[in-house]
């Protein structure tokens, strides 16, 4: 988020960096939107890093190719199913070692991985992910998935205010065309859902500085 935000004061500054090599997407679950602004002032590969400050770095991939590997020489990782009807999808537990300040430690991260064909993908904070109805399994690739080809934004942030209602906020140039976005978000999210998008000047962080896509309502 914080480097879409880089890009999209860049581009309205006409600035240009030729010698970027790489571009690194980490600390918090990065969009398809922020790779598309970011890629578009920033014209360079992007990978996928996925860390924690006790362990350091934990997969890396290229960015949204479902190809994550895990980095062990950092951590010990133990991918625990997560739930029934959520097949290939885990919890991880990490512990850690060959690290001075944290020679030994075992936790939970709260994160959730899939396995693909090609490796992994990181779906985002456990808290943070949606069931449907029928429980099925909603995280933010699907609404990546799910938004028109023509939508574009800096950033993003579906919000869930009821048991069947979402407000979906959005940072852009211009407003979008939120019937095609609420009907394409309804429909990603199942019958009798409705979703209201509003466009916004900005999205206020959490306390720890990241950023969420996705806000379900708390699980009881």
């Amino acid at each position: 988020m914080y480097l879409s935000l880089l890009a999209g004061a860049a581009a309205k500054r006409d600035v240009r960096v030729p010698s970027i090599r790489a571009v690194i997407l980490t600390y918090g679950k990065a969009s398809l939107q922020h790779s598309r602004r970011i890629a578009e002032t920033f014209p360079a590969p992007q990978v996928d890093l996925y860390g924690s400050t006790e362990a350091g770095y934990l997969f890396v991939g290229e960015a949204f190719r479902d190809d994550l590997r895990v980095i062990d020489d950092n951590a010990f990782i133990e991918l625990v199913p997560w739930r029934d009807g959520a097949p290939g999808v885990h919890q991880i537990h990490v512990t850690t070692r060959g690290r001075e300040a944290m020679p030994l430690l075992r936790y939970h991260t709260g994160d959730i991985v899939q396995s693909t064909p090609a490796g992994f993908r990181i779906l985002g904070r456990e808290r943070d992910l949606h069931f449907r109805a029928d429980g099925s399994l909603v995280s933010a690739s699907d609404i990546d998935g799910a938004l028109p080809e023509s939508f574009s934004c800096w950033h993003y942030c579906l919000s869930q205010s009821g048991e069947s209602r979402w407000d979906f906020h959005y940072v852009a140039n211009r407003t979008q065309d939120h019937a095609a976005v609420e009907s394409a978000l309804s429909g990603l999210l199942g019958p009798g859902v409705r979703v209201n998008a509003f466009r916004r000047k900005s999205i206020a962080p959490a306390a720890s500085g990241k950023f969420a896509l996705l806000k379900p309502l708390a699980r009881a």
